[in-house]
């Protein structure tokens, strides 16, 4: 995976590694000082954040160096993109984008600007073909799964998350590149980042693309275990959304994720009726309706909707996420009706805590 170890002072969202494991690191610091990793990033250490209907601007990442650790052993060959199939591809771009990576920001990397998603799913191409059992090395330093992850340095994430697609996904979104806020963990990316990157991900960007642009996904609630899914019998604006048991929804239970203009979230388009998931205007509060309306990828910010991906990885091997309505529109969060744990049960709309809510009637899967 990576050619250098984790950064010290702030560590993403938090510091979730082990006090052994950060006292190691911390003990071989004044030795490694020279090598500053992020520094050498230039133009590929920066990240685009853009707002809802805003204009982007430019944010550069932790000025925070990265320490050079232990040197990872890269894949003896670069993935062959014949072997990446549209499933294949559709595991790495469905675990990324239930992980939390944006697809209303762009990343500045040596190439152009890519949406984050996109040069999240190019690196798992290029890492591991996204193979989930992918691994390079032995012992808890070995690289595994998708974005070829070390146990060594992640302890809080077990083996079997890392041979799990999502899991490894979760992982390398709440761990491992918001420390920093960097793809340069990963060898495969920019060789702007240091010595030793080869820059491979670009040769699966139009891959990438082509995987984010085809995402379809099921959304299973935490609390009740049900489908989000749209009612079949009223496929018009304002038709029901509700819960369903999964093996029963069909298309109506299947989400395509349609990507906006940069710089917004991206709609939910109905598999079964066409129509978009919309969090009814002028009822932007606890138990607000949520409904279907025909879709409008620039114009209807009730309509767009981002991932708040958890930032503690369990052993479930499964996401846990929150979807959030445009701050431009109602602001809320996506839930299930605890009381209604049945077919046709009650979706609404729930006021979201400040970070990921860990109420599982507002968590996705």
């Amino acid at each position: 995976m990576r050619k250098f170890g984790p950064q010290h002072g702030t560590i993403g969202p938090r510091d979730l590694r082990s006090g052994l494991v950060r006292a190691m690191r911390k003990r071989g610091r004044s030795s490694r000082r020279a090598v500053a990793v992020l520094a050498s990033c230039g133009a590929a250490g920066l990240f685009l954040a853009a707002s809802a209907g805003t204009a982007p601007t430019f944010a550069a990442s932790s000025s925070t160096p990265v320490m050079a650790a232990r040197t990872i052993p890269a894949p003896k060959q670069a993935p062959n993109l014949r072997d990446i199939t549209t499933a294949v591809a559709s595991t790495c771009a469905t675990a990324a984008y239930k992980a939390g990576f944006p697809m209303d920001s762009l990343t500045r990397t040596q190439i152009g600007n890519y949406r984050t998603i996109v040069v999240a799913v190019a690196i798992g191409m290029a890492e591991s073909g996204c193979n989930p059992a992918a691994v390079n090395g032995s012992g808890s330093c070995a690289s595994r799964g998708v974005w070829q992850i070390e146990q060594c340095y992640w302890p809080r994430v077990t083996e079997s998350c890392l041979q799990n697609a999502q899991c490894n996904g979760d992982a390398a979104w709440a761990y491992v590149y918001r420390d920093g806020n960097t793809f340069c963990w990963w060898q495969t990316y920019d060789t702007g980042c240091g010595s030793g990157y080869n820059g491979a991900w670009t040769r699966y960007v139009s891959a990438a693309q082509t995987a984010v642009g085809q995402l379809e996904v099921t959304l299973r609630n935490a609390g009740t275990g049900l489908c989000l899914a749209a009612d079949a019998s009223h496929p018009v604006d304002g038709g029901a959304v509700w819960q369903y048991h999964c093996s029963h929804a069909g298309a109506y239970g299947q989400w395509y994720v349609r990507e906006a203009p940069p710089s917004y979230n991206p709609v939910l388009r109905n598999a079964g009726t066409g129509l978009c998931l919309d969090a009814q205007g002028g009822q932007a509060e606890n138990r607000g309706k949520i409904i279907q309306w025909r879709c409008n990828r620039t114009r209807d910010p009730h309509q767009r909707w981002g991932v708040a991906g958890n930032v503690r990885i369990s052993n479930s091997d499964a996401a846990q996420l929150n979807l959030r309505n445009s701050p431009h529109g109602n602001g809320t969060c996506l839930a299930a009706d605890a009381n209604e744990g049945q077919d046709r049960g009650v979706i609404w709309q729930w006021t979201c805590s400040g970070g990921y809510s860990t109420n599982p009637y507002l968590d996705w899967k």
